[in-house]
């Protein structure tokens, strides 16, 4: 959290184009400044982040948990450098398919070919002549293209004249990123979200972290009964996309760094010694004597203020951190959302899909079930058997 603090700072901090030379005054003229606002903007945030850090130290678990979650990857920049790994395109070798990015090996493939075909113009002239025919004996029906498909018109396939036969001027294609709007989620990410959508009904209320949709089902008619709009079905491409991105909660970044989150809240690590914090400065008996004084007259002449009740106090109290207390919350705010992930066996369809395996496991539900279960073994004592059955 303070690495993080600091840096959101320092990323705003407009860098020197050139250093001073020796011996020479540092010119203040030519040091970029940051505008007022700008100052004042990241000055608030950094008071902010002090502030959760204060009250975390202080044992609030509200704010304990939001540094948890920000340590381990459940929000924050730290969850989408994990999150990293699982954006790659999908491929499909079988049908030459589009993906979602551009296949850069058969790109370069493409260009050779076209730089190298002989006769100029001719060439690709005669090129569109064959392909006429296999144009023709694929073409869609109209009722399956209402809507444009969801991948780019990008094919990995050799050829390339196919989307070109419709130009005026014969020149090689140019290299063009697909539309924003067209977003197909990876085979690995997909992996997860659905494995995650299976365990998240089993998730606290920890943060304000959204769930899974893995369905996109937008609206065939507007409001009106007319057909929906082009643009409007863009944008609730996109929503869906951006939604499932912030709800995935990637694994960490290694499989060591998983078991020392496990043993620790299962109780095989005991946790590190905590650093004993300093104890506040204490006033002098004077200043304690009127403050006491202070606040007995505030309660006679305006009443009892807001939260000054047990049950109130209660509800923001700080708690101890004591390792009891770092168990449960790691185990209910970081393990929980946290999967591990194995290599899927070769062979399976799981291999053939995404080739990875999720398993989720709070550190907690196992040990309580195996008490259970030897509880219910375990004979029943004399006295209590007399009680039950008389």
């Amino acid at each position: 959290m303070r690495k993080f603090t600091i840096d959101k700072f320092r990323s705003f901090i407009p860098r020197r184009s050139g250093k001073n030379k020796p011996g020479k005054k540092n010119n203040v003229g030519n040091n970029p400044v940051l505008a007022p606002e700008k100052v004042t903007q990241l000055l608030r945030l950094a008071r902010k982040y002090a502030a959760v850090l204060r009250r975390a130290n202080d044992g609030h678990a509200t704010q304990l948990e939001k540094v948890l979650r920000m340590t381990y990857g459940r929000v924050g920049p730290n969850k989408y450098r994990l999150l990293a790994k699982f954006l790659y395109p999908s491929t499909d070798a079988a049908g030459g398919r589009s993906t979602l990015l551009l296949d850069r090996s058969s790109e370069e493939e493409d260009a050779a070919k076209v730089s190298k075909r002989p006769g100029g113009d001719d060439g690709l002239e005669e090129l569109l002549e064959d392909d006429e025919g296999a144009e023709d004996a694929g073409s869609t029906p109209e009722k399956d293209t209402s809507y444009p498909s969801l991948y780019p018109t990008v094919s990995t396939t050799t050829t390339f004249t196919t989307f070109y036969q419709g130009a005026e001027v014969p020149d090689p294609p140019v290299e063009e990123k697909p539309p924003k709007w067209k977003l197909d989620v990876p085979p690995r990410l997909q992996a997860l979200l659905v494995s995650q959508s299976i365990e998240q009904p089993h998730f606290t209320r920890a943060g304000s972290s959204p769930r899974v949709r893995l369905k996109f089902s937008p609206p065939t008619h507007t409001i009106w009964g007319k057909p929906l709009p082009f643009s409007r079905y863009k944008n609730q491409r996109i929503k869906w996309y951006n939604h499932n991105m912030q709800a995935a909660l990637p694994p960490l970044e290694s499989e060591a760094a998983y078991w020392e989150v496990h043993n620790l809240v299962t109780g095989r690590q005991e946790f590190p010694a905590l650093i004993p914090r300093r104890t506040p400065a204490r006033l002098s008996a004077e200043d304690d004597l009127r403050a006491f004084f202070q606040e007995q007259s505030s309660l006679i002449l305006e009443g009892p203020a807001v939260d000054s009740r047990l049950k109130d106090l209660r509800r923001n109290r700080p708690h101890g951190i004591t390792p009891r207390f770092l168990q449960r919350m790691l185990s209910r705010v970081v393990l929980s959302q946290t999967p591990l992930v194995k290599k899927a066996a070769p062979g399976t369809k799981t291999e053939a899909d995404s080739g990875l395996v999720f398993y989720w496991d709070d550190g907690m539900s196992h040990q309580r079930h195996t008490r259970e279960v030897e509880n219910i073994h375990q004979p029943v004592p004399e006295k209590q058997a007399g009680l039950l059955f008389a």
